[in-house]
């Protein structure tokens, strides 16, 4: 709702997007509590900064290359339900918080690896790999 309202970089003001949360989701005091919750958790990170009853972005996240990769799989399997994204289609609002990276290079690097990449008619596509085990931590 915020980068509907605001966008990645104007001024948040708390008042106004307090209305529309409310508006939308309804439960007065949950809802007015979790968003004052949530812009203090990004004041914490140093992504917001207060200013009297507004906010204003100070810095977005940065994202490495093994973060990147598990957001792609993410995004393919829990928003696209499938094992195939084209990386030109994966919307900006998902990266509000982060600088996006450069999710060619990254797609390069890990071809045949993680996924299989291809150009086909102006599209990178990206076409993830069976036989790669993305659990890192195994109890």
């Amino acid at each position: 709702m915020i980068y509907e309202i605001y966008g990645a970089g104007n001024n948040i003001n708390q008042v106004f997007l307090r209305k529309k949360v409310i508006e939308k989701f309804g439960e007065k005091d949950i809802s007015a509590r979790s968003l004052r919750n949530l812009l203090s958790t990004l004041v914490d990170f140093g992504i917001l900064e207060k200013q009297d009853k507004d906010y204003t972005w100070k810095r977005k996240l940065k994202i490495d290359e093994l973060n990147a990769c598990y957001m792609l799989k993410l995004y393919a399997e829990e928003f696209k339900t499938s094992p195939q994204i084209n990386l030109d289609d994966i919307e900006d609002y998902l990266f509000l918080y982060f600088e996006k990276p450069d999710f060619g290079v990254i797609a390069k690097k890990y071809n045949g690896i993680l996924w299989d990449y291809s150009i086909r008619m102006g599209q990178k596509i990206i076409q993830f790999r069976d036989d790669y085990d993305w659990v890192v931590l195994k109890k």
